[in-house]
């Protein structure tokens, strides 16, 4: 059960809502698509657009953070 919130608040707060949703914000505002920031902004009109932001949201989240963790690894082990 504790793990499971863990888990939860890790995966689905932290590297979906977070790392994904301000790096998109990021890539946006760089490019200046004024478009695509009201649709990461305003919630989606039905459930299931609702969905493929999430999902769209936490694959950036999660390519960001592997990322990341690559940068870090190669920082550590390089010579």
């Amino acid at each position: 059960m504790i793990l499971e919130f863990i888990l939860k608040i890790l995966f689905q707060r932290i590297l979906a809502d977070f790392i994904g949703y301000y790096t998109l914000y990021l890539i946006f505002k760089i490019f200046n698509n004024k478009e695509e920031l009201k649709w990461l902004q305003n919630p989606a009109e039905n459930e299931g657009d609702e969905l493929g932001k999430g999902c769209f949201l936490g694959a950036v989240g999660l390519i960001m953070f592997a990322g990341l963790f690559v940068i870090i690894g190669y920082i550590f082990f390089s010579n």
